[in-house]
């Protein structure tokens, strides 16, 4: 698999691909979207372009945060942009894609499974354009 970023939420460690990274920020003002779902923070400005903020727990099932993380880890794909609040710096980690396991997170088709780290322990490792997606079709 190559070089993942990863990043800490609610005590957990996920990671993505790093070829899927566009930046980490902290999180400036959010304007809150009424009707929006659950997982969706809001949009904040980052860099002249409006950005969703999604709540990673929200969309992986478990209880949305009811405060704001103080950073942002952006994902892109081509045109498809969003950004996941996050409570820890990100970190680099290299992995082999045969260290990769099925996951004891909760199940999720955003989910590509994990490895164990010596230094971060158990990495759930994302399908960023599967979170992507989400994000994009519920806008």
């Amino acid at each position: 698999m190559g070089d993942i970023v990863t990043f800490g939420v609610d005590g957990l460690v996920y990671g993505a691909p790093v070829e899927w990274l566009d930046g980490v920020d902290t999180l400036g003002a959010i304007t809150r979207l009424p009707g929006a779902p659950g997982y969706v923070r809001g949009l904040t400005n980052r860099r002249g372009y409006l950005l969703p903020v999604l709540d990673l727990s929200a969309l992986l099932g478990r209880s949305p945060r009811d405060s704001d993380r103080p950073l942002i880890v952006t994902l892109k794909a081509g045109p498809l942009v969003a950004a996941l609040g996050v409570d820890d710096a990100p970190n680099i980690v290299s992995i082999a894609e045969e260290d990769i396991r099925p996951t004891t997170h909760t199940p999720s088709d955003l989910l590509e499974g994990s490895v164990v780290s010596d230094a971060h322990g158990e990495i759930a490792i994302l399908r960023p354009e599967a979170l992507l997606r989400v994000a994009i079709v519920h806008e």
